[in-house]
């Protein structure tokens, strides 16, 4: 109890995340479009184009939100694609998703009378969005055509919408030849932070803390800590977003792509699924553990990999250094070939027996 409440307290002290202003120098300065440079462009390049400069959307360094490359939706389309509701100007106004356009007002009904906000009060929500538009039509990679008015009322039936929507924030070789070989597969920490999403401020917080940061796995000698994930129905749709995310806007800070890699590399086949459900870091909500294996397997294809070898590569380094040892080798083959299940392991003790018996007996004959 003690901890969790220091956890809150964490979360109320830590710093807010950082301006867009800030975040600019987490991206290579090459990769912000001069519009005076892109001006000159257009008018040497004259006759050669029938378009004008107002007509391309220039990335700016607040720009956080893209349109999933054409490659990676080739993968899974679904994964890319909402299904039920649409948030943003990306796919707003399609036929699919009119009908929840009207569930978004019922929202902000429930939300005015549940944190007893006025007409008023509503007003001046949307005033502040009309204010920040500009800054808000920037976070996204391609241009808006909607007009003012119906982007800012968007914009303000899909916020009110997220606020109301209520949740709680929760928390190589293969596997299987590793684990013959010597490494052990140790379940991570449990810990969990249970917080309201209704507290926005709060909860705009939680990314930055560093107690939040992505929990990689890590060896200790021949054991490897990985921590407890659960996988369920829009666990692939989740990572494949997250990743995605990665790739446009982080692409020199790939931590998911990272983890991501290096299970695509422990898991193989349904054996090594099996061994890490055994071992609790896998929780099952699939039912099915081929289905978590094709999953994995499938995960990273279209994924590019940049910058500097990240923790996740020395853990796979040194597993297949421990792997590529002789004798670790030869160890996880014998195991393999004889003791691979149950029948294999009791035929090859009862053939050793056998084999110590018979040469107690020669021995004895010769004696005689």
């Amino acid at each position: 109890m003690n901890a969790m409440k220091e956890k809150r307290r964490e979360i109320l002290e830590a710093p807010l995340p950082p301006t867009p202003i800030q975040h600019e120098q987490h991206q290579p300065k090459d990769s912000i479009i001069d519009i005076k440079e892109l001006e000159k462009l257009m008018e040497f390049l004259g006759e050669y184009v029938d378009f004008n400069l107002e007509d391309i959307h220039v990335p700016v360094h607040q720009c956080c939100i893209y349109r999933v490359p054409k490659d990676l939706r080739k993968i899974n389309e679904a994964a890319y694609t909402p299904q039920v509701i649409s948030i943003g100007p990306l796919h707003h106004g399609e036929k699919e998703f009119i009908e929840m356009e009207k569930q978004k007002l019922r929202y902000m009904l429930e939300f005015s009378k549940r944190v007893g906000v006025g007409v008023e009060k509503l007003k001046e929500f949307k005033r502040f969005i009309e204010d920040n538009e500009q800054d808000i039509r920037n976070c996204y990679q391609e241009y808006s055509s909607l007009p003012s008015p119906k982007f800012v009322s968007m914009i303000l039936h899909d916020a009110v919408f997220i606020i109301e929507e209520p949740g709680e924030i929760r928390d190589l070789p293969i596997a299987t030849k590793l684990h013959r070989s010597g490494v052990k597969f140790k379940m991570g920490s449990e810990d969990s932070l249970e917080i309201s999403c209704n507290d926005v401020k709060n909860a705009i917080r939680i990314p930055y803390l560093k107690s939040c940061e992505l929990p990689i796995p890590w060896i200790k000698g021949l054991e490897l800590q990985i921590p407890r994930f659960k996988i369920h129905d829009h666990t692939e749709c989740l990572y494949r977003n997250m990743m995605a995310l990665e790739q446009c806007h982080y692409p020199f800070e790939i931590h998911i792509c990272n983890f991501i890699r290096l299970m695509d590399h422990l898991i193989d086949t349904v054996k090594d699924v099996d061994l890490l459900v055994d071992e609790g870091i896998i929780v099952n909500s699939l039912g099915d553990n081929a289905a978590i294996a094709t999953m994995f397997n499938k995960l990273c294809l279209q994924i590019v990999h940049y910058g500097n070898p990240s923790k996740s590569y020395n853990i796979s380094k040194k597993l297949k250094e421990h792997y590529g040892n002789r004798w670790n080798h030869t160890m996880a083959t014998f195991k393999t070939v004889y003791f691979s299940d149950i029948w294999k392991g009791t035929a090859t003790v009862a053939a050793a027996i056998l084999l110590v018996l018979t040469f107690i007996q020669t021995v004895f004959s010769i004696v005689k």
